[in-house]
């Protein structure tokens, strides 16, 4: 076991409820959903009561525990980890990308999924695959070739082998995200390259400055001004320098040196590219094909 599942844990006694009334804009911290009484031990891909061992029910919050238990519970019992299991209420969803990491490399997909939420992302026992965790909601489970999606009724297994800088992430708010790639998933998959590109070239969401300069040129230059915000929010994100107060001009200015004095006003949002791409998915704008010879910003 790595990262935030080493056996050092500093809990506070937690609820008793299965994640009740917890769905918030600003999304989660790793350190928070360890209190939540959601976590199972995990045998391969079977989930396990940490109580007693026996196989868990993903409908059962009897069966379920905090992950400090889950995690002591695994050590006395000899299993291969923990899970978390989504419900309805803990606002947590989860997104399965297969096969996705071969050989030190990323496919095309898996990369612009991972850019688009911009959330808590580790790799998966396999080594081959990712799972993201992001906050929001899901009015059905998505499962197409190559990506699941999921809010109730599943679970995952937890490696805390963060992946890249998104494994220092927290689990943000991705709602617009995720419902503008159910409903473009739903139907088939999206319109993504299918190339390969290095990890190592994996990129900041929002590095790639042509993807963005796409987004921005199917919105309309007038737009509610929260919508605007928004957007400026986005771009601040990833670009939050004179490069991005630029692209922001060059779409739509405001009145006299307002973009300008609103880059310099942002803290710290929670509003990240997610949002440009799901707002600019509901005028006609696709995400272009992510190939090593996109992706810039070398870590």
């Amino acid at each position: 076991m790595v990262g935030w599942l080493e056996p050092v844990w500093r809990m506070r006694e937690h609820s008793q409820w299965a994640g009740g009334g917890r769905a918030r804009k600003s999304g989660f911290s790793i350190a928070e959903i360890k209190d939540w009484p959601n976590w199972v031990m995990r045998r391969g891909k079977v989930p396990l009561n940490p109580r007693t061992g026996g196989r868990a029910r993903v409908n059962e919050t009897r069966d379920w525990t905090d992950a400090a238990t889950a995690w002591r519970a695994s050590q006395r019992y000899g299993s291969d980890g923990i899970g978390f299991v989504f419900t309805r209420e803990c606002g947590v969803v989860g997104i399965d990308l297969d096969d996705c990491l071969v050989e030190g490399r990323i496919n095309g997909f898996g990369a612009q999924i991972v850019q688009m939420l911009d959330s808590y992302t580790e790799i998966s026992p396999s080594g081959r695959g990712l799972h993201v965790l992001a906050a929001g909601r899901l009015e059905r489970a998505v499962k197409q070739e190559g990506i699941e999606m999921y809010g109730w009724g599943r679970y995952f297994t937890m490696t805390g082998d963060g992946f890249l800088h998104y494994g220092e992430r927290e689990i943000c708010e991705r709602q617009q995200v995720l419902d503008a790639l159910t409903v473009t998933l739903v139907p088939g998959l999206l319109e993504m390259g299918d190339g390969w590109a290095p990890v190592k070239q994996m990129p900041a969401a929002g590095d790639s400055f042509r993807e963005i300069r796409r987004a921005l040129a199917h919105l309309p230059k007038k737009m509610a001004y929260d919508e605007w915000l928004t957007v400026l929010m986005a771009v601040h994100s990833e670009m939050p320098g004179s490069e991005g107060v630029k692209l922001i001009e060059g779409w739509s200015p405001g009145s006299a040196g307002e973009v300008e004095a609103k880059f310099r006003s942002f803290q710290r949002s929670g509003v990240g590219l997610g949002s440009l791409f799901s707002l600019a998915g509901a005028y006609g704008y696709r995400a272009g094909s992510v190939r090593a010879g996109d992706l810039r910003g070398a870590l």
